[in-house]
This record gives structure tokens, sequence and C-alpha cells, in this order.
């Protein structure tokens, strides 16, 4: 201003004329400065806001090149370098967080794994794996809560055979519930126990089945061996016993019939001897 007014007092001096061009070509420059400036600037906030944060910094301390003065990108870069050391405390602490999850998961401890996906998930909420590691394990918890429900069934029903003696049914349900847990030790000891109960069975049955027809057919002596068999068979039965002891009373009285007749015969051969 002071030189504008200096060239209107005195046109003709050459010294006011050369300093206003001189300060116009300055805030020319300065304006330039500020353009290139803004637009690295504009450059610097995209990668910031895309969360490219290497590129981000990059720009910001291109912009201080150019405008050192400038507070705003040394703000922004300290910003910058905040987030990164939260990201890679989040990240240490996500790995953990995936590492144990895992190892829960491996051990068939869900609820624990469950809840390390979770963190996982909460410090990335970006990363796909937690979450699908956490709807994995809550199918896996429904599946094997339905096989549970089928092997309690299965043991359940085996249980109620094998106590009214029916084995071969038992062992039937007895491998429906194995089928679910093929390592459970214990079933299969269970299962080979039966199994040899239900061989026996068979043979009982078998026995008792070929004895009442020879019971029917009043064939004691015979029934009564077929009876002894079972018995022999399956001692703690009571129905062989039971017909046995029918049988013995028959052929006691059996026996006392054929004396009887037989006295009375020898009785008439002695009258006919006397005659």
């Amino acid at each position: 201003a002071s030189f504008q007014y200096a060239a209107k007092l005195f046109p003709d001096k050459e010294y006011p004329k050369k300093k206003i061009t001189e300060v116009l070509e300055l805030i020319k420059i300065q304006q330039l400065v500020r353009v290139e400036y803004n637009k690295i600037l504009k450059i610097a906030k995209e990668y910031f806001n895309n969360k490219e944060y290497h590129n981000a910094i990059i720009e910001f301390n291109n912009a201080l090149k150019v405008l050192p003065d400038e507070t705003y990108p040394v703000k922004k870069i300290e910003e910058i370098n905040k987030i990164l050391e939260e990201e890679k405390s989040n990240d240490k602490a996500y790995q953990k967080a995936i590492l144990d999850g895992n190892n829960y998961f491996k051990i068939g401890d869900f609820n624990n794994a469950i809840a390390e996906y979770e963190k996982a998930n909460k410090l990335k909420p970006s990363e796909k794996f937690p979450s699908e590691k956490i709807n994995e394990i809550k199918l896996l918890i429904s599946n094997n809560k339905k096989e549970q429900q089928a092997y309690d069934q299965a043991i359940e029903q085996g249980e109620k055979f094998f106590s009214i003696r029916r084995y071969s049914e038992a062992v039937d349900e007895f491998n429906k519930a194995a089928k679910i847990k093929p390592d459970d030790i214990i079933l299969q000891k269970r299962i080979k126990e039966t199994e040899a109960l239900a061989i026996k069975q068979e043979l009982y049955d078998k026995l008792i089945e070929e004895a009442d027809n020879l019971y029917v057919a009043k064939k004691y002596k015979k029934a009564k061996e077929k009876y002894l068999e079972a018995e022999n068979a399956f001692p703690e039965q009571t129905y062989p016993k039971e017909i046995i002891s029918k049988i013995d009373q028959v052929l006691i009285k059996e026996g006392v019939e054929n004396q009887n007749q037989y006295d009375e015969l020898v009785a008439e051969g002695d009258i006919f001897q006397l005659d």
C-alpha cells in the first residue's frame, strides 16, 4: 500500500514501481505454493480416510516440504502414528485371541473358544475368520446336542431291552449309540457283555422250545433233559425249574401207577397159578 501511494505521488520514480512488481510476484508465488500444498493435502486426506496410513504419512510430509510452518500435517502425522501403534497392539491381541480360540477348539472346549473368537472379532471387526469360526462352533454344538439326545435315547432303550432279557434288541440299540460315540470304552464293554448274553439267550430259547414241545407230547424224560440243559445255560431262569418240578411229579405219579398196575398183574398171575 505504501509503495502504491508513493507511486501515485511520484509517478516518474522507478523504485516504488519495482517494489510493487516484486510484491505482486511474491504474492503470486505464495498463491501457487498454497495451491500445491492444498493439492498434496487433498491426496493425503484421501489416503487417511481410506486408512492407507503409510501413504498418508508420505503425502503429509510432502505437504510440509511445500509449507514447513504448517501445523496441520504435523498433527495428522502424530494422529496416524498413534493409530498405527494401537493397530500394532490390537494385532498382537488379535493374534493371541485367535491362537487361544484355535487351541480351545482343538480340545473341544467350545465355550472358551467362542469367547476368544468374539474377543478377536471386537479387535478386528473387518476380519471374517473369527465370525466364521463362531458360526462353525455353534453349528457343531447344535449337532452335538442332537447326537447326544440320540445317544441317550439309544442307551435308555437298550437298557430297557436288557432288563427284560431281550438281549439281541438291546445289542441293536447299543450299536446305534456306538455309531455316535465309537470311542466309548464302557459302551463297547456293555455291547460285548450283551452279545454274549444274546447268544446264551438264543440257545436257551431254542432249548425251551424243544422242551415245551416234548412236554406237550408227554415225552417227559426227554423234555426234562432239555429243561436241564436250558437251566444250565441260564441258571437264574425259574421257568425250567418249575417245569422240571411238574415233570418229576408226573413221573412219580406214573411210577406209582405203573407199580400198582404191576402189582395187580402179578396178583392176577398168582391167582391163575393157584387155580
